[in-house]
């Protein structure tokens, strides 16, 4: 982890050749994927790092922490859940790691337990917005005060860590009626923005985000051919 920063003259020649030599030095340590942040506007730069091989992998978006419009959706009871309830969103942990698994993600990430949920989700102080139908819950947002971001964190500001709604929910507008529920209980404790990282292959929250949410940065990403570092 580290930060980039180059004079407005001549940047992307700048840029190419500090990535020369920073990726030789990544090599040397067997490093193979590497992935650097840039703002979302910059496009010089998103260009060379293009012409150099690297891919869009990731969006950090970001929103005024005001309810968006959208219609009411009826039949569906909103709520933060408390800690003890927090083993009831399992099941829809599950289903997101099994849709991360799936086309066009291939996103190789092994589920926690339902123990391991419970105490990670205890020791990142996260909070869980749920809509239910008739007692189930159908879809959740998970708040937490870290994020997966490096201009925008604590104080005043908290992110979307984990999001889902079961298929059979999309397109009534619930979602919309859950985010507002969830940005109107963070508006009254004082919070002032509200963030959201996703990935550009994932066409659901894609879709979804970039309706109401400002991208800031781009995520670009290179992996090394690993047979490099054994003729070296």
């Amino acid at each position: 982890m580290g930060a980039n920063a180059a004079v407005s003259k001549k940047r992307p020649q700048i840029y190419a050749a500090m990535y020369q030599a920073a990726g030789e030095k990544w090599i040397k340590t067997g490093a193979v994927s590497h992935a650097i942040c840039l703002y979302a506007h910059d496009e010089e730069l998103q260009q060379q790092f293009f012409r150099y091989g690297f891919g869009l992998r990731c969006l950090d978006a970001i929103r005024p922490m005001e309810l968006i419009h959208c219609e009411f959706c009826a039949g569906y009871d909103l709520v933060e859940l408390s800690k003890a309830e927090y083993h009831f969103i399992y099941p829809l942990h599950l289903a997101l790691y099994q849709h991360y698994r799936e086309s066009p993600f291939f996103m190789n990430r092994k589920p926690e337990t339902q123990e391991g949920f419970a105490v990670s989700s205890m020791q990142e102080g996260a909070r869980y917005f749920v809509a239910k139908q008739n007692g189930k819950i159908c879809a959740f947002v998970k708040i937490s005060v870290p994020g997966e971001t490096f201009v925008a964190r604590g104080g005043t500001y908290r992110h979307i860590r984990g999001a889902y709604c079961l298929p059979e929910h999309w397109g009534k507008g619930l979602y919309q009626n859950l985010l507002n529920f969830t940005i109107s209980v963070l508006k009254r404790e004082g919070y002032t923005r509200l963030g959201v990282d996703f990935e550009s292959f994932n066409p659901t929250a894609r879709g979804f985000w970039l309706k109401y949410f400002t991208v800031y940065t781009n995520s670009v990403v290179r992996r090394i051919d690993e047979r490099i570092i054994q003729l070296r």
